[in-house]
């Protein structure tokens, strides 16, 4: 319709994001948010950048290794990797809540090689079961 803007004028009109790590999946999420729904895509994005960036600042202590200023461009793989390992269940169902179930699976199951290794053996058993269902 005319009062609608099209897919194109909204992607041509997006702020410049530096689409690395984390902001991936922000952005994957955010196409699929705007395919179900009637949003407008750079609110979309915003929003769910600003809670990943809530989040990782709400548990910054766990990235005590990082520099302040490289805290927010954590990568999705490092922030699962770190809520896994050393979070609690509550941080793991915030994280759910952050990047999706789907996209935290994914990543889980996507660690290969010295990767896997970085997981505690109780902690890859668990989660391995966890997040089966979203795989």
């Amino acid at each position: 319709s005319a009062s609608q803007p099209t897919l194109k004028f909204r992607l041509r009109h997006l702020p410049s994001l530096k689409f690395d790590h984390g902001l991936k999946g922000v952005a994957c999420e955010a196409l699929r948010v705007l395919f179900t729904t009637n949003t407008p895509i750079c609110g979309i994005i915003r929003d769910m950048a600003r809670r990943r960036e809530r989040f990782i600042n709400e548990h910054r202590d766990l990235f005590w290794y990082t520099p302040e200023k490289e805290k927010r461009d954590v990568s999705d793989e490092l922030l699962v990797e770190t809520i896994l390992n050393y979070g609690t269940l509550d941080d793991f169902r915030d994280l759910k809540r952050v990047l999706t179930p789907k996209r935290v699976a994914q990543v889980f199951f996507s660690a290969n090689g010295r990767q896997v290794g970085n997981y505690y053996p109780e902690i890859r058993n668990f989660f391995s079961l966890a997040l089966k269902p979203y795989a």
